[in-house]
């Protein structure tokens, strides 16, 4: 059975209190600590968008696994934003997700993909992912 995940954002009152990590994981520490819910909500996304199917234990179902489309000839925007916009309707519920953009670069060998997307209390983003 499904659980309903809450539309909740934590809210940002200690601003010494740690809510989350950023990815990847290359600071000299341990981890690198966000103290910031916009913050931490992108990289959340992140995690969502680069994360294969399969790949989370216990969770088999999350993640959009954007490196598989790599290799495609053409990427469908409509098909991967509906990819995204469900992934994140299941995991990430406090996010709206505005647009996808999808530009290919034949030259360069290179595609960029964008993602618009704004919290509950309307703070807008934007993630911009290049593969190579």
């Amino acid at each position: 059975m499904a659980r309903e995940l809450p539309k909740v954002i934590p809210v940002d009152i200690n601003q010494r209190q740690a809510i989350g990590v950023k990815i990847p994981f290359d600071s000299p520490s341990v981890f690198t600590s966000t103290f910031t819910t916009k913050e931490q909500v992108k990289y959340n996304l992140i995690n969502l968008i680069l994360t294969d199917p399969g790949e989370k234990i216990l969770n088999p179902t999350f993640g959009v696994g954007l490196r598989r489309y790599l290799f495609e000839p053409e990427i469908d925007q409509d098909i991967l934003q509906d990819i995204i916009q469900t992934q994140i309707n299941r995991n990430i519920p406090y996010v709206t997700l505005n647009n996808v953009t999808v530009q290919n670069d034949p030259d360069k060998n290179t595609s960029y993909v964008t993602i618009d997307y704004s919290l509950i209390n309307s703070e807008t983003d934007t993630l911009t992912f290049n593969f190579q």
